[in-house]
């Protein structure tokens, strides 16, 4: 309490999380014979067979993932006659300095291309594919501000008003990266200014009638940008099996690429030269369309006093979102209905 028709109210928030999360080590594929593939997890390998089993699944990947926040936070009260004025805000910044084992191992599939079995095809060393990873390093910052003013307004004895108007803003959450050619670069910071009303109104001793309106933003999530951006600095290329006898024991016929060498043989960076190496991009990307989720929040209510010591209250209350986050196929192209069959 600053004094007496005034309260401030200030908040100071730290979090530091560290996860980590390591491999259960039995063998790689080194041990299993396997030359010129690079060993970032030793003792460990992917194999799936199909029609078969599953050896070292993607959920057993290793990573670390230190995660710290700190956050900022005001309050400010003040009675000033027949008004109540509030103003305020918050500051949230957050950092992630991850480094995850996704397809570092090397992950081998064995389909029925050879034999007609999966099972076969592992038995006898000769898989359909290797997909070979490496250790992303990922450094991620988010910054999010929001700040309010208030005031409760006694405009007469029986009734009171409530206006209000916040801003909110927030970064880094994905539409700023450059993904060429799904994600332009052109976009990144958010301002977002959200009105609120509200009312109460006496109409007896024992009754009163409220009701109100608000815009509210929600926070962007940063997963989008984290897996944007690992698809940004890493690759993973892909080694179908090309009928060579030792192709097992090495798959890329010769000495392990360098990560320069593999990035410059990237399909998107050398124009889709012969045999370059597609990007994959799963489970999602930022979406190069997305805003700041929303959602308008109304509602009127009555609440009526019985006795001394019970209360009849009813309300409606209205809630509707706005660009609320779903999922789109990107690659699903088609005019219009008059011209397809598509959609009927």
């Amino acid at each position: 309490m600053l004094f007496r028709s005034a309260v401030s109210s200030f908040r100071l928030t730290y979090n530091n999380s560290q996860i980590h999360r390591t491999w259960s080590k039995y063998f790689d594929a080194q041990e299993m014979g396997v030359r010129n593939i690079a060993n970032m997890m030793p003792g460990f390998m992917r194999v799936t067979v199909g029609g078969g089993f599953t050896l070292g699944p993607a959920s057993a990947s290793a990573s670390d993932t230190p995660t710290k926040t700190f956050q900022m936070a005001e309050d400010f009260s003040w009675i000033h006659g027949n008004h109540q004025i509030g103003f305020g805000g918050n500051y949230i910044h957050s950092s992630l300095d991850a480094k995850s084992y996704i397809n570092a191992a090397g992950a081998f599939t064995f389909t029925n291309q050879n034999t007609g079995l999966g099972l076969a095809d592992f038995l006898i060393g000769r898989p359909s594919q290797l997909q070979q990873g490496m250790v992303y390093y990922l450094r991620q910052k988010n910054n999010y501000i929001g700040t309010y003013v208030q005031d409760a307004w006694k405009v007469h004895p029986r009734l009171t008003l409530n206006l209000g108007l916040r801003y909110d803003m927030q970064n880094h959450v994905g539409p700023e990266l450059n993904l060429s050619p799904f994600l332009p670069g052109d976009r990144g910071t958010f301002h977002n200014w959200a009105p609120r009303v509200g009312f109460a109104y006496t109409v007896t001793d024992r009754t009163v009638v409220r009701g109100g309106y608000g815009k509210f933003f929600a926070q962007g999530t940063a997963d989008e940008a984290h897996q944007t951006i690992l698809y940004m600095i890493g690759i993973s290329p892909v080694l179908n099996y090309d009928g060579r006898a030792d192709w097992a024991s090495n798959p890329w016929n010769g000495p392990t690429p360098s990560y320069t060498q593999i990035v410059n043989n990237a399909c998107d960076v050398n124009g889709n030269r012969t045999g370059c190496f597609s990007r994959q991009f799963i489970p999602e990307i930022a979406n190069p369309f997305w805003r700041t989720p929303y959602s308008h929040q109304s509602s009127i209510g009555i609440e009526h006093q019985i006795g001394s010591a019970m209360a009849l209250q009813t309300n409606v209350v209205y809630t509707g979102g706005r660009l609320e986050e779903g999922s789109r196929n990107i690659n699903l192209t088609y005019k219009d209905r008059k011209s397809t069959r598509l959609n009927s």
